[in-house]
């Protein structure tokens, strides 16, 4: 865990990689379990209701990048499900296929905010960290002076 204070950019990237991932490294892992259930299922209800033809930079680039946001669900989805071929819109689509690709937008757009946090708890104890050690060099020094000046 502390290596992972001295590298936020590790939290950053296991966070966007699994939602939650950074929290469970943290040691805060209700969090990080919450994070990881509610995006991924907001992903795969989305996907489910997309028939998994949601992904696609090509007819959905703008929501294509806030799935990306969700890291490897949306990787995952793209290599197992590929993208849909124009065929697959000239017939009857599901009639949820719209909410499914908004749902698969949210899920990245949270994991967004869990990113943040995870960063910002990164940060702020690295933070907190350094205010410690200055503290303690200040008090060392104010030590060093008082016990030299009142020593015999």
């Amino acid at each position: 865990m502390v290596w992972l204070r001295k590298n936020p950019e590790i939290a950053f990237i296991s966070a966007w990689a699994v939602p939650g991932l950074a929290h469970f490294i943290m040691g805060r892992h209700k969090q990080g379990l919450v994070f990881l259930v509610f995006i991924l299922a907001l992903f795969i209800s989305g996907a489910v209701m997309s028939d998994f033809k949601g992904v696609s930079p090509r007819f959905h680039p703008f929501t294509f990048y806030g799935q990306l946001c969700c890291g490897a669900p949306t990787i995952l989805h793209l290599l197992l499900f590929g993208q849909p071929t124009a065929d697959y819109f000239k017939g009857t689509i599901s009639t949820y296929y719209d909410a499914g690709i908004l749902y698969m937008m949210i899920a990245g757009l949270l994991n967004i905010v869990a990113i943040a946090d995870a960063l910002e708890r990164t940060v702020k104890k690295r933070g907190h960290q350094i205010e410690t050690k200055e503290n303690e060099e200040k008090n060392g020094a104010k030590e060093g002076v008082e016990s030299g000046g009142t020593s015999d």
